[in-house]
C-alpha cells in the first residue's frame, strides 16, 4: 500500500506452458518485467495456444523500488 503502481515491477521466473504472455502486443519471456500499472492499464496479455488445457500459469517474483519483494509466486 506504500507504493505506486509503476514502483510495482513483476520479473518473470518462467513462462506458461500453453500460451504465452504478451505485453503491448509484443511475447514476454523469462527475465522479462512489467509492472502492476500496466496491469491495470491493461496492457498484459494472455493468450491460450489452443489446445486443451484448462488451466495455465508462472512463476514470478515482485519488487517494489524501494528493497521490498515477495519470493517467487504462482
Amino acid at each position: 500500500t506504500d507504493n505506486t503502481p509503476t514502483q510495482l515491477t513483476y520479473l518473470l521466473v518462467t513462462l506458461p506452458q500453453h500460451g504465452t504472455l504478451l505485453r503491448g502486443g509484443a511475447p514476454l519471456q523469462v527475465g522479462s518485467t512489467f509492472t502492476q500499472a500496466e496491469i491495470n492499464n491493461f496492457q498484459l496479455q494472455y493468450t491460450h495456444n489452443g489446445n486443451n488445457a484448462t488451466f495455465d500459469s508462472f512463476l514470478f517474483v515482485v519488487e517494489d523500488g524501494t528493497g521490498g519483494w515477495l519470493p517467487t509466486q504462482r
